[in-house]
């Protein structure tokens, strides 16, 4: 029996989950799948002042993201001088193709519209990891002055921390804002649908259908849609026999999206799924409107329209529509590996000097792809150190495979700033964080550390406006990417 290719390849993947098919029963399930947008409110107007300080965001991987907030009000006297600051707002994220050692650059959209048309603003994206002088000022990406709304689109590279700014030029009112940020478009991404037998996102059980998504098109609402199509698989063959079964025990299931790498039962940390999974009657008499059309047959209709089937080289076939678009709204959460406190003395000079380096707290190796580590200590403001000023707290690991690592930092004194390097065991950097309070959503670059390799974890402290003696609890974690 022959199949369309992507049917085929999806069907294929069907043998880690029951023995090899051979034969198709005769019901044809269809149905949509539907990206809604994220939504995020501004929390306040007193943290977000500065590129380094934005509000921290989620990576933008796929669809749309809607921010609204407001800038307040400033003071302009006669001559057109203004007499008060202009509220400022930023908000960090990484780059949407975050991730995936090896992900291509991609480009950014973002839309910007104020509720008062005859207020200007100025919009600014920054890149967070590429800093000038000493105080590590972000580069500017963009630039632009508008006046009641604007649109733009750029090229992003991989991987990177950026922060979108907006403040107000002109006008003595507060106003309400609105941004609307596109990520990659789902069309570039490998959507795939799965009907499954269980409801539980970390083990869907066996695989009974499966396929790519059609192309997506964009709704009302900044929802992106498209549609499915896929044949439930009912016979089999039983290994080192002859006999074809028909698994009569599977008479209902739940359908399942996302960007898995493939149609598999696992959801590895980050994957894009969809969080409810829609159940699905495989016993329901197929539509006898929806039959699939044989390829000889010219039906006229539009080939994107949900009844004109994508599988035209088979017979006739009855066909299940799903009522319930399936919603790809979830992130598969990280597992955590391990999870220690620091244990003192762990303070060498490995910033400056790269001396004492044994004296580092040894994390052993790494848990692997898939997971998150977590250190967590407490470091003391004590002015003794060249260029920081307080003790520095190193860590030694390994990884056990060749891997990127994400590392996030927070702590709790927004008036001090704690700083990242991450060296290897000649004590180069590779890689680091140096962006104040609070700390950009995920830090790491490309960079890919190597098995076999002693690498170390520096946490300093650069500065504080807080008292000599004062203790800052501090939590770190490290994810390392799949290769």
């Amino acid at each position: 029996m022959m199949f369309s290719t992507p049917i085929a390849l999806s069907l294929s993947l069907l043998q880690g989950c029951v023995p090899p098919e051979v034969g198709i029963n005769d019901t044809r399930i269809v149905g949509t799948i539907q990206i809604p947008p994220e939504t995020w409110e501004e929390a306040s107007n007193g943290t977000n002042g500065i590129p380094s300080g934005g509000e921290a965001l989620e990576p933008l991987f796929v669809g749309y993201r809607i921010i609204t907030g407001t800038l307040d009000g400033f003071g302009v006297d006669e001559g057109g001088q203004v007499t008060s600051d202009a509220d400022q707002d930023h908000y960090a994220l990484v780059s949407q193709v975050a991730r995936n050692v090896d992900a291509p650059d991609g480009q950014f959209s973002i839309e910007v519209t104020l509720d008062d048309p005859a207020t200007m603003a100025r919009l600014r994206i920054y890149n967070l990891d590429v800093t000038l002088g000493p105080q590590n000022i972000p580069t500017e990406e963009y630039s632009g002055d508008f006046l009641g709304t604007t649109s733009i689109s750029l090229d992003l590279e991989a991987d990177i921390n950026y922060a979108i700014g907006i403040d107000g030029l002109e006008g003595t009112a507060e106003t309400a804002y609105t941004m609307v940020m596109l990520g990659q478009h789902p069309d570039n991404e490998n959507i795939l649908v799965g009907a499954y037998t269980e409801d539980d996102p970390s083990d869907r059980g066996h695989l009974v259908a499966g396929t790519n998504a059609k192309p997506f098109e964009l709704k009302d609402g900044y929802v992106y849609e498209a549609w499915y199509e896929m044949l439930f698989v009912r016979i089999y063959e039983v290994f080192d026999t002859a006999d074809d079964i028909l698994d009569e025990n599977v008479k209902s299931g739940f359908i399942y999206a996302g960007n898995w790498p493939v149609l598999n039962n696992s959801l590895p940390a980050g994957t894009w799924h969809s969080g409810s999974p829609i159940p699905i009657d495989f016993t329901k008499t197929g539509d006898s409107e929806l039959h699939g059309t044989p390829p000889y047959e010219d039906t006229g209709l539009d080939p994107d329209d949900p009844s004109v089937p994508l599988i035209r080289d088979v017979p006739t076939y009855p066909t299940i529509q799903v009522a319930d678009p399936v919603m790809i709204d979830d992130f598969a959460p990280v597992v955590i590996g391990f999870d220690v406190y620091e244990i003192e003395p762990n303070d060498t000079d490995v910033a400056d000097y790269f001396e004492e380096k044994d004296l580092a707290q040894d994390l052993g190796t790494l848990s692997g792809p898939g997971f998150v580590d977590i250190v967590s200590g407490a470091i003391i403001y004590d002015d003794e150190y060249q260029g920081w000023s307080g003790e520095n707290e190193t860590f030694k690991f390994q990884v056990p495979v060749s891997s990127a690592i994400n590392f996030t930092m927070s702590w709790g004194s927004s008036g001090t700033d704690l700083d990242i390097l991450m060296l290897d065991s000649e004590g180069n950097i590779v890689d680091y964080g140096y962006y104040g309070f609070p700390e950009v959503p995920v830090y790491g670059t490309s960079v890919l550390y190597e098995p076999d390799q002693d690498y170390y974890i520096a946490i300093l402290l650069w500065s504080t406006s807080d008292p000599l003696g004062t203790s800052y609890p501090w939590e770190l974690t490290l994810e390392q990417l799949a290769p």
